[in-house]
């Protein structure tokens, strides 16, 4: 059950939060679930959100050592994008992340409404097209 700033049955939020604790190299993330609380199994919601969750921490292999771009820095394949500041707004997101190892990488758009216009650089960097999770627009 969604209860706003308490808890979120959102399996694609549980995702990109997997997914950035991955690409923000060495931050833990944590899962919790109203289940373990009552050390109870977990409902059809809870499991979903818990099995979206590890995917996301799984975005990359675990061997994998990941180095941190913010959109716009020095050599992040996020070259730039429009970025929505303060509400929503169409075609915009609000941040993207991105984590490389070699030449691939994974970017993580944030609040991605429309067609953010993500602008990728750094050639050989995107070697495929995005892959999104299930109503899940901000992974790739």
């Amino acid at each position: 059950m969604n209860e706003p700033g308490r808890r979120n049955a959102n399996p694609s939020i549980h995702f990109t939060l997997g997914a950035l604790s991955r690409v923000f190299q060495g931050s833990a993330g944590t899962f919790h679930l109203e289940a373990g609380l009552h050390c109870t199994i977990p409902g059809p919601v809870q499991q979903a959100c818990a099995e979206a969750f590890i995917a996301g921490t799984r975005i990359v292999p675990d061997d994998v050592t990941l180095r941190f771009y913010n959109a716009g820095w020095q050599d992040s394949p996020v070259v730039s994008a429009r970025f929505a500041e303060g509400e929503p707004k169409p075609n915009a997101c609000v941040r993207a992340y991105s984590g490389v190892w070699g030449n691939q990488g994974v970017v993580v758009a944030l609040g991605v409404i429309g067609d953010p216009g993500i602008v990728y650089g750094q050639a050989g960097r995107v070697a495929r097209p995005p892959r999104f999770w299930p109503n899940c627009r901000g992974c790739r």
